[in-house]
């Protein structure tokens, strides 16, 4: 019964998503409409998800806008995440840290330092991982971000726990 009711409640998310896309001109609103796509059929569709993030990204190209850039760049690391290409997706999210580092847009960096941990702890090198959670961590507590300082606090942990360091995990 679950796989039907997130089937569902993806199809409402996606054919709203369509539907403003198909009525909206204004190239940024496009282009968080073709990431928020990309967002909702990445776990189902993953070839989907990178068309639609393909696809904002090309536009926020063609019309010189870098957060829109930096979106579909972040979206494009999910994909690869998701399909486990660690590789592409740690390229991608250096790309997205880096964009957000030049517009100097300090708002959710956490969210590039945490994905780009994510990788390093699936290809086990929690040395690297580390340094980026605990930079993440340093954001969301200058953000004062409680759900996502527990989040934070939650990843040190089980990568602390995977480098068999139970002390240092609790």
């Amino acid at each position: 019964l679950l796989p039907c009711i997130i089937a569902s409640t993806q199809n409402i998310e996606t054919d709203s998503l369509k539907k403003l896309l198909s009525v909206t001109e204004d190239g940024p609103k496009r282009i968080t409409l073709l990431e928020g796509l990309s967002y909702a059929y990445l776990s189902s569709y993953p070839d989907t998800a990178l068309q639609y993030a393909l696809n904002g990204l090309q536009l926020a190209m063609d019309i010189n806008n870098r957060k829109g850039e930096a979106i579909c760049v972040n979206a494009l690391g999910n994909v690869y995440f998701h399909i486990g290409d660690n590789a592409k997706a740690l390229e991608f999210y250096l790309e997205y840290l880096k964009i957000k580092e030049e517009l100097k847009d300090w708002n959710s960096i956490s969210v590039a330092y945490y994905n780009i941990a994510s990788v390093y702890v699936e290809e086990q090198d929690y040395s690297h991982a580390l340094v980026y959670l605990f930079k993440a961590k340093q954001e969301d507590e200058k953000a004062q971000d409680s759900s996502a300082i527990l989040y934070d606090a939650y990843s040190l942990g089980s990568t602390y726990q995977r480098m068999q360091k139970p002390d240092s995990a609790l």
